[in-house]
């Protein structure tokens, strides 16, 4: 299962990563933290740095407890993603808005 959404996020296709999450992997109950690692790496690296934190939120409040990992993933992204849009911003090029994400 990690291997299709981690594949999928790679083809730059996670809203297929998506579908595939809600349709077959959530039910199945067949689901660890491999598969929410790839998901959040997903969903950071195509700038949708909001829906990754719902997607953690949504899991923590379904009773998964995602463990420091996952977390890392989001963190680390956030600082890069504040560091290159202040280079950007200093440079006034502009960059892919956390906000808009």
């Amino acid at each position: 299962m990690k291997r299709l959404i981690d594949g999928s996020c790679k083809a730059n296709r996670i809203e297929a990563a998506l579908k595939f999450w809600d349709d077959i992997i959530w039910p199945s109950n067949y689901h660890d933290n491999y598969v929410y690692a790839a998901l959040l790496k997903g969903l950071c690296c195509s700038c949708k740095f909001n829906e990754a934190c719902h997607f953690l939120y949504e899991l923590f409040d379904s009773g998964v407890s995602p463990n420091i990992f996952d977390y890392n993933i989001l963190i680390d992204f956030g600082i890069n993603e504040r560091s290159l849009r202040e280079e950007k911003e200093w440079a006034g090029t502009g960059c892919c808005n956390l906000e808009d994400s």
